[in-house]
């Protein structure tokens, strides 16, 4: 696959002793082949807190919607069950609550959309990795 059409990639993550930890390492690991042999330009900066309305666009099309598509489920039950799912605190004890997806950092949230990704898998749902969404955020 040509890198020409691939959309610029926003990875997330924390230096610590040297070392680059990403927060979603598994979409990063498989979105990276497509640069496989080609030279690449890297740049560093300091995370903004705020999350990213493509992020959300990317949820609901490319993660919610297969997933709802494939089970029978409607987006908005989907949001539900993986935010239950995935955003739970204080599991199992009568502090239990679920943190709501607009209070999330960029990072948190690219965590969420990593783990949700990993559910659709589990459940044979194959979904576009924003590189190969190309930009198509239409819910």
């Amino acid at each position: 696959m040509s890198s020409a059409g691939i959309a610029k990639g926003i990875f997330y993550g924390i230096v610590k002793d040297g070392k680059l930890h990403l927060d979603s390492g598994g979409v990063y690991n498989t979105w990276i082949k497509n640069f496989e042999g080609k030279r690449v330009q890297i740049t560093f900066e300091k995370e903004t807190e705020k999350y990213s309305q493509q992020q959300f666009a990317y949820l609901y099309s490319c993660v919610y919607l297969p997933l709802a598509n494939a089970t029978g489920f409607t987006v908005e039950e989907v949001d539900g069950v993986l935010k239950k799912m995935h955003l739970t605190r204080n599991k199992g004890k009568k502090t239990e609550w679920v943190k709501e997806k607009s209070k999330l950092t960029k990072a948190e949230l690219a965590k969420y959309i990593d783990d949700c990704i990993q559910t659709c898998a589990e459940n044979g749902v194959v979904v576009l990795l924003p590189s190969k969404s190309n930009g198509k955020t239409d819910v």
